[in-house]
């Protein structure tokens, strides 16, 4: 490999050769939730601050869109990639791998058994290994197959947050000394929008009045369940909470009933499940709302928290796992575990306005200190480490 790090943190050529990288990013357009929004908020940085040193290739799905910011970008190129995980990951990508010359490989989770270059992953959190009990059979066998090979062949692991590197660690032992911590980023669409933006999404939602607002995949660790209970409690036992409940997100296992359940409580009629939205669509919802709930069990980062700080929603979230972490001291902070807590929280942002616009000053601080470029300059950091390593071996 031809490249050293540089003074100013490129990588100069010592040879004419260009450092050509490929972004494994099949999750784009396939409503994936993090691992999606990732790959196009990593693809949106690299764009905007990337050297004229580096070529990217970038591998997507079959009749998956080029995104937009890229479609103009002469050091990006684009290899089309199997929908089925089995080729893509056995025959594809090592096939484009070798074809495009690449110099390093960046996934998400998995890396081909077969790869003739350095592999990074990005490795969101383990939550199969703590809550195996929240996912398919089929999903964790998967996952307890190829991660412990991904974790030894990778030369680097990125990873979302301290609390996920410990675990990664726990879990992994072998992983320690190549894992990296690299904040995600937030989309341009994330802003505090003024309230006529959402009129339209609230009338075709069927939204009247004041609203609290979830954006999350429905499944199992989201702990949805325990947050419809302390809504419909709060419906029930006090007169003055007239909120309604909007939750965003697409069935993906484990939930797929939630909307089915406590349908005959007198109150059930004041949650709205509106299904996938995209990025837009979710800002708009943000910025109109009482405020935010996010109260997973478990996370390797909680980008929700961060786009709903971002709009100027006020956030309650879990004080578990990644999530004060990335809320800081901008967040209403509960026990995920306890219905009570959760339902007291919802009550005293929903009757305190100024608690509410305190935590609004707090979270627009507070997402300030994330961004894509970040994210992106970091990353970079990572591939020219990788690089640099193997050229002085």
């Amino acid at each position: 490999m031809a490249a050293r790090p540089s003074v100013d943190g490129n990588v100069e050529m010592i040879v004419n050769e260009r450092v050509v990288i490929g972004i494994e990013a099949h999750a784009i357009a396939g409503q994936q939730g993090g691992n999606e929004t990732y790959a196009l908020g990593l693809l949106y940085g690299l764009a905007k601050i990337a050297s004229s040193n580096y070529d990217f290739i970038v591998f997507l799905r079959e009749k998956t869109p080029v995104p937009d910011f890229l479609k103009e970008k002469s050091n990006f190129s684009f290899r089309r990639v199997s929908n089925s995980s089995f080729r893509r990951w056995l025959w594809n990508v090592p096939r484009l791998a070798r074809q495009g010359r690449i110099h390093l490989l960046h996934t998400q989770y998995h890396l081909p058994p077969r790869l003739v270059c350095p592999g990074v992953i990005t490795l969101h959190d383990v939550s199969f290994r703590r809550y195996p009990q929240h996912f398919p059979s089929s999903l964790l066998w998967s996952l307890r197959l190829s991660l412990p090979h991904a974790v030894r062949k990778a030369s680097a692991i990125i990873t979302v947050s301290d609390f996920s590197r410990t675990e990664i660690e726990h879990f992994y032992p072998e992983s320690r000394g190549k894992v990296r911590v690299v904040y995600n980023g937030y989309s341009a669409e994330f802003k505090p929008l003024p309230n006529f933006e959402g009129t339209d999404l609230l009338r075709k939602l069927g939204v009247t009045g004041p609203f609290i607002l979830t954006v999350s995949s429905l499944q199992p660790r989201k702990n949805l369940l325990r947050l419809m209970e302390a809504f419909l409690s709060l419906c029930q036992e006090v007169r003055d909470f007239t909120a309604n409940l909007v939750l965003v997100g697409r069935a993906v296992w484990g939930n797929n009933n939630l909307t089915q359940v406590f349908s005959s409580h007198p109150f059930r009629h004041r949650i709205v499940f509106s299904g996938y939205l995209p990025a837009i669509d979710i800002a708009r919802l943000y910025s109109r709302a009482l405020f935010s709930v996010y109260p997973s069990v478990y996370e390797g980062f909680g980008l929700p928290v961060l786009e709903s700080m971002a709009c100027g929603c006020p956030v309650i979230t879990s004080r578990v796992s990644s999530l004060p972490e990335v809320a800081g001291n901008a967040a209403f902070l509960i026990n995920p575990f306890r219905t009570e807590e959760i339902a007291a929280a919802m009550l005293n942002l929903f009757r305190s306005r100024s608690l509410r616009e305190k935590l609004r000053e707090t979270g627009l601080k507070q997402a300030r200190n994330f961004s894509w470029e970040k994210c992106a300059g970091e990353t970079l950091a990572v591939y020219e480490e990788v690089l640099s390593e193997r050229l002085s071996h």
